[in-house]
């Protein structure tokens, strides 16, 4: 029975080293998860300011659109008058010549 005993102790130690290299095996895919999931949230954290940039960007981008819509609307304006005003100079200089004595 000795030599039974003998090979039991064998299966016994070969099982505990299987076990070993598991549980490191194991710390190790633990571990690379979690460096994993710390980068992952960093980079949620990064597009997360991305998106609120973005938004604030967009919204910036709007208000200057309108912005540069009421200016080209005042342009349009000041230089249909500056037109009109031209027309009527000339149309009054043409009277002051044709009405001169």
């Amino acid at each position: 029975m000795v030599a039974g005993t003998a090979g039991h102790d064998g299966l016994v130690n070969e099982h505990i080293k299987t076990l070993a290299e598991l549980e490191s095996s194991t710390s190790s895919a633990h571990k690379r998860i979690d460096d994993h999931e710390r980068r992952i949230q960093s980079v949620e954290a990064c597009v997360s300011a991305n998106a609120r940039d973005t938004a604030v960007n967009t919204q910036s981008i709007t208000n200057l659109c309108q912005k540069l819509d009421s200016l080209v609307t005042t342009l349009r304006w000041g230089i249909g008058i500056l037109a009109v005003s031209a027309l009527g100079l000339f149309v009054w200089l043409i009277q002051q010549q044709f009405l001169k004595p």
